[in-house]
């Protein structure tokens, strides 16, 4: 329950450090469950610049949590 606890505020903690741009775009696709094609027509872009997008980030946040030790 503690490490739990603990990787969340981890990750609330990189989500913090990331614009509010790309924060937008990892809650939309992880936690509001759009697709990449869905998001992509909000933005009007196209699906695969939202997954390069998508993979940088989610790249920044690995960074973020592995250096939070």
């Amino acid at each position: 329950m503690v490490l739990r606890k603990l990787s969340i505020d981890r990750l609330h903690g990189a989500l913090a450090q990331l614009t509010e741009k790309e924060r937008h775009l990892i809650i939309a696709l992880f936690f509001r469950e759009m697709t990449e094609r869905d998001y992509a027509e909000v933005l009007g872009v196209s699906q695969p610049a939202v997954h390069k997008q998508k993979n940088r980030i989610l790249k920044k946040l690995k960074v973020f949590m592995e250096n939070k030790n």
